[in-house]
This record gives C-alpha cells, structure tokens and sequence, in this order.
C-alpha cells in the first residue's frame, strides 16, 4: 500500500481531518500521514493557508463555489462537467448510507409518525426566494421554523434530525441556485420519512427520483407546488406512497453516490495527479500564487 503524507487546510470550524469523509475515502487504498511536509493538501474555501505550500493540491467545497484549476490539481465538488480533474461528489454523499434511500430499506424502515405540518431550519437570511416561499406557505397552515432565521417556536433547533423527524413536510431549499449545489438539505428529510419540498439544483433529476418528494423545478410556479403540497396533506395514502418510495432513479445509487466507489474514484484521481505531474500548469499555478500573495500583502497593507 503507497504511503501518502497530506494535510488539511482553510476547512470550517470544528472540521477534524482523521474523522472526515475525505480520510475514510482513501484510507482504504493508501497509508496515510497526517503531516506538515505533506505530498498533497486538501483545501477548502474558509481561508488562504493553501496559498503557502507548493505540494500538490486538491480543493474542496460544499459551498457555491467553482474550482480554479489554476490553483489546485484536482477539485472535489458538485459541479456538472466532464473534466478529469473535477470530481462530482455532493455533499450530502458525506451524510450517511445512502442505501437507507432504497425502496427495500425504506419500506422496512417504521418512521416517526407525522403529527405536525411542516417546517424549515434556516440561520442563512440572504436566500429571498426561500424566506418569500415560507411565508406564503403560511397562508396556507403555520410552518414552523426552528433556525436563528424567521424563528417562531421560542428556541433555537439544537437537533435538526430531532426536530424535523416529526413533520410531514421540510422546506429544503438551499442558499442559493445553481446547476449541480445540493448539500444536506434535501437528504435529512427523506432519512426521516418526511417530504423535502425542494429548490436549489435545477437539475436534482439527475440524482434522485424526484416522484419522492416536492420538486419545484417540476412545477416552476410557487402556486402550483403549494397545491401540490396541499394534495398531499390531505391525502393520507399518497404521503404515504411518496414517504416509501425509493428517492433514487431506478432504485439505484449512482457511483459518486456509493462510498466504496466513491472511495475508489477518488483513489484513482489522487494517483493520476502524482504520476501526471501537471508541470506547466503547475508553473502557471506558481505565478498566480505569487500575484495573489502580493495582491493580499497590498490589501493589507492598504486596510492599516
């Protein structure tokens, strides 16, 4: 088994390296060493450290964010391309078993019983289409909202698996819209047994079964999704239909959806950019590290 020396840099608070995806992933293909000479960094968008080593770099993100294949070798994120160096792996792979989404464990799964209406856990207040759409959900039945953001239940949601495991219903928009960004959001209602009511990636077809829950882009009209919602909350044999029906499109993951293909997937990957050894972009990526270090030090310097 090949050694390989890594390290992390700019991920978000509390990120802990030996406990992440990312290390699951490869130990099963590499000894690996945490290590401050490291071979190949794994950085992410909270920071500018990566700007500091010369090793080979692989980029992260579960943000909104597109990679610079200036600055890195390999990119691990969400986006929809058929670039080698680009490796689609959401972030709601990271989350649990996806198998737990199959028609075969879902209908012997027993779910929480459903007892209230619906809700939304939001911190984020930047995302206008989702606040517009929880407030004319409103009209229709009181949402409760447990986040810090438009928080009507008297406390903030501690546990939002807790919290949200007793609603029909989970408004699962993301922050913002773009082809390919879907993070959590839409997986921890269906790991529930409740229906995600869902906007974000326009093109969420590609990953799940979108007949399992609420997919705006099936509807593009507010008005048609809230009755379409309101189907459903009236009918007690379809929610239970949609509630056991696989989320996945022929009740199948995909490879970037499986850990252990996605394990291999991204082994394969990281070997590719050793042996490859990119060196002109490289050097091109040397340049643009110096003119973005001189580019801080002026901002810097002009702040004081």
């Amino acid at each position: 088994m090949r050694k390989l020396k890594i390290k992390f840099v700019d991920f978000w608070g509390g990120f802990q390296p030996i406990e992440s995806a990312f290390w699951r992933y490869l130990t099963n293909y590499f000894e690996l060493e945490y290590s401050e000479q490291p071979e190949i960094i794994f950085y992410s968008v909270f920071g500018n450290e990566y700007l500091n080593y010369d090793c080979y770099k692989i980029f992260y993100t579960g943000e909104n964010v597109r990679p610079n294949f200036y600055e890195c070798d390999l990119a691990i994120s969400f986006d929809y391309n058929k670039n080698w160096r680009n490796l689609r792996i959401p972030l709601y792979t990271r989350i649990t078993d996806l198998t737990k989404l199959t028609s075969k464990i879902k209908n012997e799964t027993v779910y929480t019983p459903k007892t209230k209406f619906c809700c939304m856990v939001v911190s984020n207040s930047e995302c206008k289409f989702r606040n517009d759409f929880f407030e004319k959900l409103s009209e229709y039945k009181k949402v409760d909202s447990g986040g810090r953001y438009l928080n009507n239940i008297g406390f903030t949601v501690e546990n939002k698996i807790e919290f949200i495991k007793d609603y029909k219903f989970v408004i699962s928009f993301e922050n913002s819209e773009y082809p390919g960004y879907t993070t959590e959001k839409i997986v921890e209602p269906m790991l529930c047994g409740s229906i995600p009511i869902y906007w974000g990636n326009p093109l969420i077809e590609k990953d799940f079964n979108t007949s399992s829950f609420v997919n705006f882009y099936d509807y593009n009209s507010v008005e048609k999704v809230i009755e379409r919602i309101i189907e459903i909350d009236n009918n007690d044999l379809l929610f239970y239909s949609i509630q056991k029906m696989s989320n996945f499109k022929n009740d199948s993951l995909m490879d970037f959806q499986d850990f252990d293909k996605a394990s291999k997937y991204l082994s394969n990957s990281v070997d590719m950019v050793i042996l490859e050894k990119p060196i002109n972009k490289r050097l091109i990526g040397i340049i643009y590290k110096k003119i973005i270090k001189r580019a801080l030090k002026l901002f810097t310097k002009f702040k004081k």
